[in-house]
């Protein structure tokens, strides 16, 4: 399954993707560190 989504996607829906992805966990990363007592482990990847 995951083969054909990637083929459907092509390399610019791919990038798209990961692009989103990056952004949605620095999203979360920054919300979590908002949390009292949460504490990110690592500054960056």
């Amino acid at each position: 399954m995951a083969t054909i989504y990637v083929s459907i996607l092509g390399k610019q829906g791919l990038r798209k993707v990961g692009e989103l992805s990056a952004a949605k966990a620095h999203y979360a990363a920054g919300a979590l560190a908002q949390v009292p007592g949460v504490r990110l482990r690592f500054g960056a990847p």
